[in-house]
């Protein structure tokens, strides 16, 4: 339909269903974006959002059920 929306929210569930493509910003600036299989895989979003390094997280880049 050639529309958007933008939401706001650190409900990982949430965004998870609701989103083709996303945008994370950390501290007021855009750090990666794309679809959400993609964004999850990212290091830097796992070590900012999960609060843990990329490396000690192996499992949450593919799991859709996450949590803040």
């Amino acid at each position: 339909y050639g529309c958007g929306i933008v939401v706001i929210d650190h409900d990982l569930t949430f965004i998870n269903t609701l989103c083709e493509r996303l945008v994370v910003m950390d501290h007021g600036k855009v750090i990666t974006s794309g679809p959400p299989a993609v964004i999850w895989k990212d290091p830097q979003v796992i070590e900012i959002y999960v609060g843990a390094p990329a490396a000690a997280t192996p499992a949450v880049a593919g799991n859709t059920n996450k949590t803040h």
